[in-house]
């Protein structure tokens, strides 16, 4: 580690006579807060550049580690380093902002810093926008909010120019009262003021709250088809369950697209999300940038989820059971399918290898079935809609080709493939049936390699459909 590697922000800022270090010195206060995270952060954000003086000073206290963004309306201080990139943005127009965020490839930031007009409604413009840029635990810093003090700056009305000014709201958020930030207050941690006297200059960092620290560990596409492959190749007892959008409106009795809840539905569904057994495999929608889940190609309307909406799904997990230890990818066999077709391949002549029942979607026809999934296969035949309203008939039907056929089979693979019926279906037979065998949720690839494109993102990343069944 060379010398230079140990300055501070506060000698950087100094160094390129940046108005953060030499009059405000906010840097001796940043340097206590920042250096602490200094190796975690990868991106920060700010707004307003004036003559690149902050931007080099990130640049170089981050050794060129850190990916470092700005927005202004005049982009002439641009330094023009290699981890710079800079961007038009009007903070007087929300619409303008979130334009910019996307030029900037809707990342999510460690660090966003408000070093802009100081006008109060555009730091409230900006602070409305941006927040949802912020990672979970990030900071979001608005500088010389001072300006929004009529006391202070009588002869400057054009800065506090709303009522309440976004300072007074923060005031009023820190006090405990009715506030009108524009953001949600739950998701702030804390906020802490820095007042420097001698200056009056005033700068805010709100800490955005962090509910995802105790998250489980999250499993890759890969890495979930390969545990899968495990148990299947050793012929041991599992589950694979794929939760999503659906499963989540029946368990809370609110319809889906293709099934209606019933009383005896929610109840199998509720008790699948409360299985925890190391033998079985819990997946929710995980991939989402705050966690570090994106995987190559996984981008907006391909299964790229918020954090809000991944922490909402471990949320209603938790409330039927403690989460378990890891949590795998609920995209893994259609993403490989696109990404690793070979891999999906090597998956199905494992397959090929095994008893199967096939548990879904009565339209497949029996070729097709047996291209996947070899000769030696059952059937046991759900609707294509509202799989779980003949719930009695299929079970029945069920337990009948097992009382013939699968209790007498060492090993056998269920294959699922009934919608969001399929995962009560699962827990159903999981619980009741004491044999060696695993259920497979196989998921909406099925449409498509049948030659159905029954999801949108098909469209965006669609799986190798020809190569796969012609290897098959």
């Amino acid at each position: 580690m060379s010398s230079i590697d140990n300055k501070s922000l506060d000698y950087f800022g100094k160094l390129f006579n940046t108005d953060k270090a030499t009059y405000h010195e906010f840097t001796k206060f940043y340097d206590d807060i920042i250096n602490l995270r200094k190796d975690k952060i990868r991106n920060i954000l700010e707004i307003g550049i004036y003559n690149g003086a902050s931007l080099k000073m990130f640049h170089s206290y981050f050794n060129s580690h850190v990916n470092i963004h700005a927005i202004d309306i005049n982009l002439s201080g641009d330094p023009h380093l290699n981890t710079v990139k800079c961007v038009y943005g009007d903070q007087n127009d929300t619409t303008s902002l979130k334009k910019s965020v996307e030029l900037l490839g809707n990342k999510v930031y460690d660090i966003i810093i408000d070093d802009g007009s100081h006008i109060s409604t555009h730091q409230r413009n900006s602070l409305q926008v941006m927040w949802q840029s912020i990672i979970p635990g990030g900071m979001y810093i608005i500088e010389d909010l001072h300006t929004n003090i009529k006391e202070w700056y009588p002869k400057s009305p054009h800065y506090y120019n709303e009522s309440p000014t976004l300072y007074e709201d923060i005031i009023m958020y820190m006090s405990g009262k009715k506030c009108n930030l524009p953001v949600d207050i739950d998701s702030i941690d804390k906020c802490i003021l820095l007042s420097r006297v001698k200056t009056t200059s005033m700068t805010c960092v709100l800490y955005k709250k962090n509910e995802l620290q105790t998250m489980p560990k999250f499993i890759s596409t890969r890495d979930t088809l390969t545990t899968c492959m495990d148990f299947i190749k050793n012929n041991k007892r599992g589950m694979y369950l794929r939760y999503g959008d659906g499963d989540y409106n029946i368990v809370r009795g609110i319809p889906d697209m293709l099934c209606r809840p019933t009383e005896n539905f929610i109840k199998w569904m509720k008790i699948s999300m409360s299985i925890r057994e190391d033998a079985v495999m819990t997946c929710i929608p995980h991939h989402c940038k705050e966690l570090n889940t994106i995987e190559e190609g996984i981008c907006p309307g391909n299964h790229e989820y918020g954090s809000k909406q991944v922490l909402s799904y471990v949320k209603i997990l938790n409330t039927y059971s403690p989460l378990p230890n890891k949590i795998y990818s609920n995209i893994a066999l259609s993403y490989c399918s696109s990404h690793d077709p070979d891999y999906v391949i090597d998956m199905h002549n494992i397959l090929k290898t095994k008893n199967i029942v096939f548990f879904g979607n009565k339209t497949y026809s029996d070729d097709f079935l047996k291209v996947l999934f070899g000769e030696k296969i059952h059937r046991i035949d759900t609707n294509q809609r509202d799989s779980y309203l003949d719930h009695d008939n299929v079970m029945n039907n069920f337990d009948m080709v097992y009382n013939n056929y699968l209790i007498n089979y060492e090993y056998f693979v269920i294959i699922i493939a009934a919608g969001c019926g399929g995962r009560a279906y699962s827990a159903e037979l999981y619980m009741k049936y004491n044999t060696c065998f695993f259920i497979f949720d196989y998921g909406s690839l099925l449409d498509y390699l049948a030659g159905q494109n029954t999801r949108d993102y098909m469209g965006i990343d669609p799986p190798k459909q020809e190569y796969i069944l012609n290897k098959l």
